[in-house]
């Protein structure tokens, strides 16, 4: 985790000192990464502490590997959608389909939504609508630009 953050910070400090367009969307994907690492290390850690109840265990491990695709999903969108790759609520958009979906089909294979999923999808969620929010706020790009500067 701590090689992550350094990397964010490291790709957030070149972009802003390259200015352009890209220099105010990526002191808000700062933002976005920061909390998927935070939530990723957080799932991790409440699974591997629940190893001994496999049906908690393996849905935290899925929900912190969920909480890592939204660079994946940055990525596919280079290449298919090029002019939207500045579009952090389109990635945000897909991603959260894509843990709903997660989400629902456990719940339709069971029969009922389970409650690790009912907690961790919650929180992850609520983390990146939140970072989302506050990584497009005029007080998270001051501060952001000058954490990068």
């Amino acid at each position: 985790m701590p090689v992550g953050c350094a990397a964010t910070l490291l790709a957030a400090a070149r972009e802003a000192r390259a200015g352009g367009p890209a220099a105010a969307a990526q002191l808000t994907v700062l933002a976005l990464e920061l909390t998927q690492m935070l939530l990723f290390g957080a799932f991790v850690t409440g699974a591997v502490r629940l190893r001994a109840r496999p049906d908690w265990h393996k849905r935290l491990m899925v929900m912190a590997t969920v909480c890592i695709l939204p660079n994946v999903i940055v990525r596919l969108m280079m290449v298919l959608l090029p002019d939207a790759l500045l579009r952090n609520d389109l990635t945000l958009g897909l991603w959260s389909a894509l843990l709903a979906g997660v989400i629902g089909l456990d719940a339709w294979r069971t029969g009922r939504l389970h409650p690790a999923y009912a907690r961790a999808g919650t929180v992850a969620f609520s983390g990146m609508l939140l970072a989302y929010l506050m990584g497009s706020s005029a007080t998270w790009q001051r501060f952001a630009g000058w954490l990068v500067s």
